[in-house]
């Protein structure tokens, strides 16, 4: 292997993550939508849940804890 390749692998590493945080930010509603549906049926099973969204806290996506 040469150093091509390793540079071709970072490179679309980067878009990737970019993307996927493109994505994200761009689906962001629906992220959240989807995390509230997941939790409510997560709790009718007896589970505990914590919701973690930027308008609350400081995060950089949405984010469902489940314990």
């Amino acid at each position: 292997m040469g150093g091509g390749s390793l540079t071709g692998r970072r490179i679309r590493r980067v878009i990737g993550v970019r993307y996927l945080r493109w994505r994200t930010l761009r689906g962001r509603e629906t992220a959240v939508r989807y995390l509230g549906l997941l939790a409510v049926a997560l709790e009718r099973h007896g589970w505990r849940w914590a919701m973690c969204c930027p308008e609350w806290m400081p995060a950089g996506t949405p984010l469902l804890r489940i314990y």
